[in-house]
């Protein structure tokens, strides 16, 4: 059986070398939404590209933006960190997911 994991991992292995990591996210973004498990494997998938080591799956995850990456600020920032201090190029990405972050939550209690 292919899992969405599979998928995912197969539409990034043959996605066009030029392709922006944008389009992919979109892609992964909108599934969340069609899939019978309310998209937990793509944001289970997403979450461990960021704890990984493979610079494009972490530049597509950071690009989504239908939910957020991880749990709380706390954990979400530490991973940033450890992204930024590998690829200071994501610092744009990481920045507005925080942003979105705070505003989201502004004076609501986190889950």
């Amino acid at each position: 059986m292919t899992t969405t994991e599979d998928v995912m991992n197969h539409l990034l292995a043959e996605a066009a070398p030029a392709l922006p990591a944008r389009v992919l996210a979109d892609i992964f973004d909108r599934l969340i939404w069609i899939l019978r498990d309310n998209g937990e494997e793509i944001v289970r998938v997403r979450e461990a590209w960021l704890l990984g080591e493979d610079e494009r799956k972490v530049e597509v995850a950071l690009e989504m933006e239908e939910v957020f990456p991880f749990r709380d600020r706390a954990a979400m920032a530490k991973e940033f960190d450890r992204i930024l201090a590998r690829w200071p190029r994501f610092a744009p990405q990481c920045e507005r997911i925080l942003r979105d972050w705070d505003k989201n939550f502004e004076g609501k209690p986190q889950p």
